[in-house]
């Protein structure tokens, strides 16, 4: 897989520069978020629904703040956020084994 450019364009000192990164598979389905000049997301809670010795399942909620910029204008668009998880244990470590976004 080659480079490929991402983000949006910047202007410096008369030069336009575009930033390229090339994105791990498993992560390329999040790219959405260059679009943003700058974004955070914080989670407030997280709930275990079903816990064995191998599995889990649990929901966590959260903010997203996403920050664009065009010319003098900032604009702010905040999301709520929820997943429903499942995890794994996997030698000791839970991991995740599946996520599914709702909005």
């Amino acid at each position: 897989m080659g480079c490929r450019p991402v983000g949006r364009e910047r202007q410096d000192a008369g030069r336009t520069a575009r930033s390229c990164f090339v994105w791990p598979r498993h992560l390329q389905r999040v790219t959405y978020l260059l679009a943003y000049d700058a974004t955070t997301h914080s989670f407030e809670e997280s709930t275990i629904f079903t816990l064995t010795d191998k599995r889990a399942t649990g929901e966590a909620n959260g903010l997203a703040h996403h920050v664009t910029v065009e010319g003098n204008e900032r604009r702010l668009m905040i999301a709520s956020l929820r997943y429903l998880d499942t995890f794994t244990n996997v030698d000791g470590s839970w991991l995740f084994a599946e996520r599914q976004h709702y909005s």
